[in-house]
């Protein structure tokens, strides 16, 4: 017989930036930059780096990146 039960995911009842929380972590700072454009601010993120779920949270220097 079929399971009828659906697999637990995570939800969020407001919007999450990437990087912002290590349940969603960026693979760089790079890839936050290119998310969050020039709305970017230097701070900690948290990065996975390779994908391998060890979560890291790391510092980020937006103004380092270019515009």
């Amino acid at each position: 017989t079929a399971s009828t039960e659906k697999p637990m995911g995570l939800t969020f009842l407001f919007s999450v930036s990437l990087g912002s929380v290590p349940e969603l972590p960026a693979k760089s700072c790079a890839e936050i930059r290119g998310s969050e454009g020039k709305d970017a601010v230097s701070g900690n993120y948290w990065l996975d780096s390779n994908k391998t779920g060890d979560v890291v949270l790391a510092p980020c220097d937006m103004s380092k990146l270019g515009n």
